[in-house]
């Protein structure tokens, strides 16, 4: 049974990998994420998401709003999506 949640206002602090973060090798994919009103400071990667089409998944309608970064150690969010390609 799915328990559906709406954490939002969080305060993230000195967070090691990511502070946000969903997926590695994701088979149904990663999508309708609403990312609101948090704080995140002195983390490695505020925002980190990874995804593997070779395993069915995929990332779709990921919404990032009035969110704030403080001394991010990446400025960028990573948004990985894994091609694995085989040689002919």
């Amino acid at each position: 049974m799915a328990i559906s949640r709406t954490p939002w206002s969080n305060f993230l602090r000195e967070c090691h990998g990511g502070a946000i973060a969903a997926g590695s090798h994701t088979g149904a994919g990663i999508g309708s994420m609403l990312l609101e009103d948090n704080v995140l400071n002195h983390s490695d990667m505020p925002f980190r998401f990874k995804s593997a089409p070779v395993n069915g998944g995929g990332i779709y309608d990921v919404l990032i709003r009035d969110c704030s970064v403080g001394m991010p150690k990446r400025y960028s969010p990573l948004i990985r999506l894994i091609v694995m390609r085989t040689r002919p």
